[in-house]
């Protein structure tokens, strides 16, 4: 909490500094389990091959989600609606996430644009809405209960570490995106190639 109270004015840096550490780890563990590499120089020139790609993927994954949630922020008093906007948000992810959930696999794994990985994704989740969105919901319910369990340790650590706990939190954070990324790898490799309507 002191930390945090202390780097809020710097909050907007921290956010794309956030941004950027989550999508340079999902970069990293999507080419490290989709591919074969023999030397880390491999890793590292794959990686940066890919990284601007997948930002553009991430960015096409926005806009064909959630970029109309933005126009919200345009309705006067804007706290008064806040519990509609979390209700449409949450909605929203869940009729419209499932669907583009594999641009960034099918992008690292299958070497396709950006656009084509976004186009990819939502061709071959058709049919499995239900399947894919149930296992979504099972593994994010799954990660906040061991977060929750890992959140006691790291704020008995913060009563001796401040500086410590924070980084704990960083290897947690980046432990999960690989997690999410081995997972979402996995998923697709069990749907069934012809979706079934």
């Amino acid at each position: 909490q002191g930390v945090s109270d202390n780097l809020s004015s710097y909050f907007v840096t921290f956010g794309v500094i956030g941004i950027l550490l989550m999508l340079c780890g999902a970069v990293i563990s999507l080419v490290i389990y989709t591919e074969d590499h023999g030397h880390i120089i491999d890793i590292i020139r794959r990686c940066g091959a890919i990284f601007p790609s997948m930002v553009v993927v991430w960015l096409l994954v926005f806009i064909r989600s959630f970029s109309w949630i933005a126009l919200l922020g345009l309705l006067p008093s804007l706290n008064v609606y806040m519990p509609v906007f979390i209700l449409v948000s949450a909605i929203a992810a869940l009729l419209f996430g499932p669907r583009l959930l594999f641009a960034p696999v099918l992008l690292a794994q299958e070497h396709l644009g950006a656009k084509k990985a976004v186009q990819q994704s939502i061709q071959r989740s058709k049919g499995h809405w239900w399947g894919i969105a149930v296992s979504v919901v099972v593994v994010v319910v799954l990660i906040t209960l061991v977060h929750s369990a890992l959140g006691v340790g790291l704020n008995a650590l913060g009563s001796y570490s401040k500086e410590s706990a924070l980084f704990f939190v960083g290897v947690v954070q980046q432990l999960t995106i690989a997690f999410v990324m081995v997972f979402l790898i996995q998923l697709l490799r069990a749907l069934p190639q012809k979706s079934t309507i």
